[in-house]
């Protein structure tokens, strides 16, 4: 059960002093886990989806603050905004998980590749920007300092996004990118209650939820609805942990979640799967009671955009 010693692992990691355990999962994930061969172009078209749904919802993105809740390793993201004409992106994380030399690896694979990528964000991209881009990072005394200051990208990290110390209505997008499964609901709402403060009138905000058990990217002999099985005291006591934090709420509770937050939602994208419905029919995986309640085609809910704006006071 290869999700479950990985899920082990990580609980016993949670345990230790908070330095020692980002500093050993971090070697761990090096040499054993997604960032042995972590490829800069998943992010890049992170950053390319979130642009283009924010263009065909009829919003530009030059000029414009950025704010991405959950930089990463690499700011990926924030890099496409800035070739997308942003202003300014302001990019946080709870904990401080940039990783200079991946960035620098991942900088050079752009170089590199700098082609492919400008057909890739064709449809957004800044062409002067990209040309200035492409400059800059030929130059080999760059530090990772005057690189995100040359994007005008402001990292800040250990940070707490329900406490952003922002000016009021001084961001014109609140994004992230399967980020908000990863949150609990009491803390999602602190960081919604300071994004309707800051976010302008006339902003959006624009966020993917990812719905499926993050475990079964690891393991394939579990489905993306493996999760549903256990209750909340199971899930919180044995699997749930600070580096892989699932909060498991579905479809319906987030938007139960963004009325909540006095929201009114501009497009809702969906993706399905219907093979968790053939897994419950088929007994072959007991769904829990408390999602019991769910509807087939809410609990079969893979992943989903919500764009949203605040209704004014």
């Amino acid at each position: 059960m290869k999700w479950f010693f990985i899920a082990f692992i990580q609980k016993f990691l949670s345990l230790l002093p908070s330095f020692a355990s980002f500093y050993i999962y971090n070697i761990l994930q090096n040499n054993f886990g997604r960032l042995k061969s972590f490829n800069p172009k998943s992010g890049l078209i992170s950053g390319l989806n979130i642009c283009k749904n924010i263009r065909r919802n009829g919003f530009s993105t030059s000029e414009k603050t950025f704010l991405e809740i959950g930089t990463g390793r690499v700011p990926l993201v924030p890099i496409v905004y800035y070739l997308a004409g942003a202003k300014k992106v302001i990019t946080i994380d709870l904990n401080h998980y940039l990783d200079e030399k991946l960035t620098r690896k991942c900088i050079s694979l752009i170089l590199r590749n700098s082609t492919n990528i400008k057909q890739l964000l064709g449809p957004i991209l800044n062409l002067n920007r990209f040309n200035h881009f492409i400059s800059f990072i030929k130059k080999s005394s760059y530090s990772i300092d005057s690189f995100l200051d040359f994007c005008n990208i402001e990292y800040k990290a250990p940070y707490d996004a329900s406490r952003t110390n922002l000016k009021n209505s001084s961001i014109d997008f609140h994004t992230s990118y399967t980020v908000l499964e990863h949150i609990p609901l009491e803390i999602l709402r602190n960081i919604f209650a300071e994004g309707n403060r800051i976010l302008k009138d006339d902003g959006l905000f624009i966020h993917l939820i990812d719905y499926s058990d993050h475990y079964a990217k690891h393991d394939k002999s579990i489905s993306k609805f493996n999760f549903l099985k256990y209750s909340d005291t199971y899930w919180e006591k044995i699997i749930n942990n600070k580096f892989l934090y699932m909060n498991r709420l579905r479809h319906d509770d987030f938007l139960n979640f963004f009325d909540s937050m006095n929201h009114t939602l501009i497009d809702v994208q969906t993706k399905s799967d219907p093979t968790i419905i053939d897994l419950v029919n088929d007994e072959k995986i007991k769904i829990n009671r408390k999602f019991l309640k769910k509807s087939e085609k809410t609990l079969s809910i893979r992943e989903a955009w919500i764009l949203s704006k605040k209704n004014k006071l």
